[in-house]
């Protein structure tokens, strides 16, 4: 299949460009693509659904965690039809043909690893649109469905994470990095460097970082004190973050010639003029966003995305150069420039100049 229309929302006033330069390019070629209603992504929607919403999402006076878990799980079918509207009435057009849409809700506690030290573990919402260009929705769909399910289930006393949840967050990763057509190398690096994660969390444990945010009073000293408990047991923060492993990487890359620390209208002229050519390999090994290849150089992600742009010049070439542009902001995103809405100006700048031809 592909995806048809796409180039009905290349106009300088569409809200989200970047969901064209990314998840409807990588249609072209995935299997499958999925879009994260994230409060930095989708903001004015998230606070409507926390308006509409919030009267079932609060915990009750000393409602015990896991029945407040299974109350919420009772409000999934609400929560998807929410979101689902609002997909095909804001965010993507309704003239697109070509792929499939199911929307994925499902109540958690936040049990990352980032997250565990600022969040006080109360429940919240994830909620994700999947794109396919299958006739039947993808079997991984339902993996996906009930490892969620299974991982809230796993929680101790209906809050703290256990191995179990482990487990269940590890068969949630591979089943979606094998929906949407990652490289088994990057996939298998990245299950390592969470279930390393995960492990450090179980071996601190929930209640001694719920102890560690009651003394402190900044998020920058929860960080501190964070840094300070996993110093005492040899485990260095930095060798924990897949974040950190794809800078020290990109770091022997010479990327001073691609990013500086430039004014807003030096990077729009920077973009206009790299997205009238072929980038670098590397760049095309980060080929769609909140994807880590286990190398800027591996050659199986390398050759996914110069397959996107390969088959976009056949298919859609008006799509090829914001499909660069998206490629920038990916690796630059990956550089902890992640201003989401310099981003979108710069996505916009590039679709406005390619419909002009300036």
């Amino acid at each position: 299949m592909t995806v048809r229309g796409a180039d009905t929302l290349l106009t300088e006033s569409y809200p989200y460009p970047e969901l064209v330069g990314d998840q409807l390019c990588n249609l072209h070629v995935r299997p499958c693509v999925m879009i994260p209603f994230s409060e930095t992504a989708f903001p004015e929607w998230i606070s409507a659904f926390r308006a509409e919403c919030e009267p079932p999402r609060r915990l009750r006076p000393t409602e015990p965690a896991s029945e407040a878990n299974n109350r919420l799980r009772g409000h999934v079918d609400d929560v998807e039809a929410f979101f689902a509207e609002y997909l095909w009435t804001a965010v993507l057009d309704p003239e697109l043909e070509g792929f499939a849409t199911e929307l994925l809700a499902a109540p958690y506690r936040d049990t990352t690893f980032e997250s565990a030290i600022h969040a006080d573990f109360s429940p919240r919402w994830k909620i994700e649109a999947y794109l396919f260009t299958a006739e039947e929705p993808p079997a991984e769909l339902k993996t996906i469905r009930s490892a969620k399910a299974e991982s809230l289930y796993s929680l101790r006393d209906g809050m703290y994470p256990t191995e179990r949840t482990k487990e269940q967050i590890l068969t949630e990763i591979r089943a979606k990095s094998e929906l949407f057509g990652y490289p088994d190398c990057c996939t298998e690096q990245f299950l390592e460097e969470r279930a390393a994660r995960f492990d450090v969390l179980l071996e601190i444990g929930a209640e001694r970082i719920e102890s560690l945010q009651a003394e402190c009073e900044t998020r920058a000293q929860v960080q501190s004190a964070f840094k300070a408990e996993l110093d005492a047991r040899g485990l260095p923060v930095e060798d924990l973050n897949v974040e950190s492993r794809i800078i020290k990487q990109l770091e022997y890359l010479n990327l001073g010639q691609y990013f500086e620390e430039w004014s807003e209208d030096e990077l729009a002229a920077f973009y206009r003029r790299k997205v009238r050519e072929p980038l670098p390999d590397f760049f095309y090994a980060f080929f769609t966003a909140d994807f880590y290849p286990h190398h800027p150089r591996c050659d199986a992600s390398i050759e996914i995305g110069k397959r996107i742009e390969s088959t976009l010049e056949q298919s859609d070439s008006s799509l090829v150069a914001l499909y660069r542009a998206t490629l920038m902001t990916n690796v630059f995103s990956c550089l902890g420039f992640d201003d989401l809405q310099l981003h979108r100006r710069l996505l916009s700048d590039v679709i406005a100049t390619s419909r002009t031809g300036t």
